[in-house]
């Protein structure tokens, strides 16, 4: 059974006044936990200021999310383009450590 369908099940209907722990959710509450993020202001503010392509908070919320994703792939790439190479300590303390060989 969907998690969100309502539970028609009449076998277990007893169930709830046996042990109050069990809670059965109704409708509203199941539609309210499907999409739960009510009336976010920077979700109206990508909606309003899109110019019509973004058309309810759904859509919002993916644009929000790429952005947010294309944001951490930049910040990676970014992060190791600037590292430079790495240096063994060793070189630190000896700095002819790593050089050629010249006889």
């Amino acid at each position: 059974m969907d998690i969100y369908q309502k539970n028609t099940n009449t076998e277990n209907a007893n169930i709830e006044s046996i042990d109050p722990r069990i809670h059965f959710f109704t409708q509203e509450e199941l539609e309210a936990r499907r999409f739960p993020l009510g009336n976010s202001a920077f979700l109206n503010w990508v909606v309003e200021n899109s110019e019509g392509k973004v058309k309810n908070k759904k859509q919002a919320l993916a644009v929000i999310a790429s952005f947010v994703f294309l944001l951490t792939i930049l910040f990676i790439f970014t992060k190791s383009m600037l590292a430079g190479p790495d240096i063994p300590p060793e070189a630190l303390k000896n700095p002819e450590y790593g050089l050629p060989i010249t006889d």
